[in-house]
């Protein structure tokens, strides 16, 4: 290329699209994602990248999108994270289940025991936390407390016999015609 550019272009194009490609797919599957994310743009420069390499590209770019919220905003993590965890991709598994256990902890801490609940029950599905249980037990105990209905007051009707006695008071007559 450096003696004549138009060498054996479309040969030289394919070759260096289809090397960089590679070594993208390669970075990208050993998790580091932003070195995969720019051999596949470079790659693109030479050539449309196929059907694998983007759908690679796509997932690689979600799972960065859903890391810049953990440990920021827990709910946010917990549900992109979810989704990556249900493909199986990275160690995207082991940051739902933190972020699902942050999530609800900030739910406690902000009186919802309830929506706690099944935060704690997924970070518990998705990875077995001996820490985590008593945690998850005390939201379930605090939600029943929380939505027991206070006991309905009972009215007690006392019975009287007889007829109510009403007394007569005479009205004053004015004379009259």
């Amino acid at each position: 290329r450096a003696r004549d550019p138009n060498f054996r272009r479309a040969e030289a194009d394919s070759l260096m699209a289809a090397a960089v490609r590679a070594r993208g797919l390669q970075k990208i599957w050993s998790s580091q994602h932003e070195q995969g994310l720019y051999d596949l743009a470079l790659a693109e420069r030479f050539g449309p990248l196929d059907s694998q390499a983007s759908a690679w590209r796509s997932s690689a770019a979600f799972y960065l999108y859903a890391n810049s919220f953990f440990g920021v905003v827990w709910d946010q993590a917990a549900i992109y994270f979810s989704q990556l965890c249900s493909a199986g991709g990275w160690d995207s598994c082991s940051k739902y289940a933190t972020a699902a256990m942050k999530y609800g902890d900030q739910l406690m801490e902000a009186n919802d025991p309830c929506a706690a609940i099944g935060q704690y029950r997924a970070s518990l599905d998705t990875r077995d936390n001996d820490v985590l249980r008593p945690t998850a037990d005390h939201a379930e105990e605090a939600c029943q407390t929380a939505t027991t209905r206070p006991p309905t007051p009972t009215v007690t009707i006392t019975p009287t016999f007889g007829l109510p006695v009403e007394t007569l008071t005479p009205t004053p007559t004015t004379g009259g015609p």
